[in-house]
């Protein structure tokens, strides 16, 4: 169960997103910081459903910047694949 606890940090994939696209569009962020809030904001999240779901902290970082670079990965390959 505690696997599943875990695992429960990566559905906040698109999430991340949307907190990232919106982070971009009111702190007029540079493209090159996007990865950074992805990162940022996916540890917050992990840390946060942590604290919820009394799981350990440092495993909720380490599946928090896996969370932050999934959602990095999935955004840069949705506009290389529509070539924007």
């Amino acid at each position: 169960m505690t696997e599943l606890k875990e695992l429960a940090g990566l559905l906040g994939v698109p999430v991340v997103i949307a907190l990232v696209k919106a982070t971009e569009m009111v702190l007029q962020l540079e493209r090159r910081w996007l990865p950074v809030a992805a990162i940022v904001w996916g540890i917050g999240l992990n840390l946060a459903l942590a604290y919820i779901l009394a799981t350990p902290y440092p495993s909720a970082v380490v599946w928090g910047v896996i969370a932050g670079l999934a959602a990095v990965g999935l955004f840069s390959g949705t506009r290389a694949a529509l070539g924007k």
